[in-house]
């Protein structure tokens, strides 16, 4: 899942992004829900996560929320806030968030919420992107299951979404080590090259192939390479 978390420096932003990393998540991390709008309008996430000041003040999240909403209209809105009253959480809904969390949060609930608001907003990427499981990092056809390590995952999570159509490098890196900016092109290749050869030894039907100075893309059997 491609999440973008919108922190504001608060110190348990350190905890929940540590958690969703550790889930096997794909988070881009941004500071002001500002820069939040730019980056929501550039790059498809599944997820945003709009953790709030301290104290909550109810009128930028508010501007946030409805900023967000404009430019990211079927992606999950989960806001992190301290304890509101029910009249601020339902303006809060109203205005297009899909769920609110207190502080301290309970990851286990999060994850598992935010994984159930994926199904209902966005059921066709839920479906694309099924043979994959996040619990166990494994990759599965019919009754084959092919294990993976947390980087191979997250590249085949990034090419199950994109269907038959090529993936750019550029892309891949942000998606694979997100945050990261010194990642060595050579990199990339290799964990092609791993997770290529784990797919034929475990005798998949789908294939990883190099489109040549673009990038990777994913190739099903009957199915023209992507362009």
């Amino acid at each position: 899942m491609r999440i973008l978390l919108l922190s504001a420096f608060h110190p348990d932003a350190r905890y929940l992004k540590k958690a969703l990393l550790e889930a096997s998540h794909s988070v881009e991390e941004l500071h002001d829900a500002r820069d939040g709008v730019f980056a929501a309008n550039d790059e498809s996430f599944d997820v945003i996560v709009l953790m709030t000041g301290v104290p909550t003040s109810m009128r930028s999240v508010s501007d946030a929320i409805s900023q967000l909403r404009a430019v990211a209209h079927d992606v999950v809105l989960i806001v992190v806030s301290d304890p509101l009253k029910a009249d601020e959480r339902t303006a809060m809904l109203k205005l297009g968030a899909d769920a609110g969390f207190e502080r301290p949060v309970s990851f286990l609930e999060f994850n598992e919420r935010m994984k159930r608001l994926l199904r209902v907003r966005s059921p066709r990427l839920v479906t694309r992107l099924g043979p994959l499981d996040a619990e166990t990092l494994t990759y599965a056809e019919r009754a084959t299951r092919c294990k993976l390590t947390r980087h191979e995952f997250l590249m085949m999570e990034c090419l199950l979404r994109a269907g038959q159509a090529t993936v750019d490098r550029d892309r891949l890196v942000r998606y694979v080590w997100p945050g990261k900016d010194d990642v060595n092109p050579a990199n990339l290749n290799l964990l092609a090259s791993r997770l290529r050869m784990k797919l034929q030894t475990a005798g998949m039907t789908v294939k990883l192939v190099s489109v040549p100075g673009v990038g990777y893309g994913l190739l099903t059997e009957g199915v023209s390479p992507p362009a």
